[in-house]
């Protein structure tokens, strides 16, 4: 039996800005329906929550790092 992974793949940070900033320019505008304005909200808030993924998984990169510089230093002490 195989086990399936689990990926969870994050667009690049400019690309999640300029979502937000389109979201924010849209939102300046007047005369937007309660549908849209609700739409563009939702946008933010997922920009939000991708901000608190990607930061996650700079930590944990740095935890990597200094996990494989640390198995270095030991196999270059043998």
């Amino acid at each position: 039996m195989s086990q399936k992974k689990l990926i969870i793949e994050l667009r690049h940070p400019v690309d999640e800005l300029k979502t937000l900033g389109d979201a924010i320019k849209t939102l300046s505008q007047p005369g937007l329906s309660k549908a849209e304005i609700q739409q563009q909200r939702l946008m933010i808030k997922e920009a939000k929550e991708y901000q608190r993924f990607f930061s996650a998984y700079v930590r944990y990169l740095k935890f990597r790092v200094k996990l494989l510089e640390q198995q270095i230093r030991q196999a270059e002490e043998k």
